[in-house]
């Protein structure tokens, strides 16, 4: 099945090699390569999205997105495919996210 809109960035979960994900201007999508289907389609944007980022580890699947609404856009995939936070304390629109690695303590 062609996608509506251009992808604007891919990548690939560091923990689960099958799953895939790809962001366009209205969702997030996240497929399964091994199965050759779409999984997860996550809801909740308003404006176009921007930029994308994972964080995946034994105990949690979160995936952080960035706006043009001045918003970033917290999804725990364990949960719901809405948001499970907007924290939006931006002036302008967010370019990049990045979770920061914790270091080991």
């Amino acid at each position: 099945k062609k996608m509506k809109e251009p992808a604007l960035a891919c990548k690939f979960f560091p923990s689960e090699t099958a799953l895939f994900i790809t962001l366009s201007h209205r969702c997030c999508r996240i497929f399964n390569l091994s199965e050759q289907r779409q999984v997860k389609k996550l809801r909740g944007a308003h404006s176009h999205l921007c930029c994308l980022d994972i964080h995946s580890g034994p105990e949690n699947r979160n995936i952080l997105l960035g706006a043009q609404e001045r918003a970033v856009q917290w999804y725990d995939l364990d949960l719901s495919n809405l948001p499970y936070r907007k924290l939006r304390a931006h002036t302008a629109a967010v370019r990049d996210v990045a979770y920061h690695p914790r270091p080991d303590a």
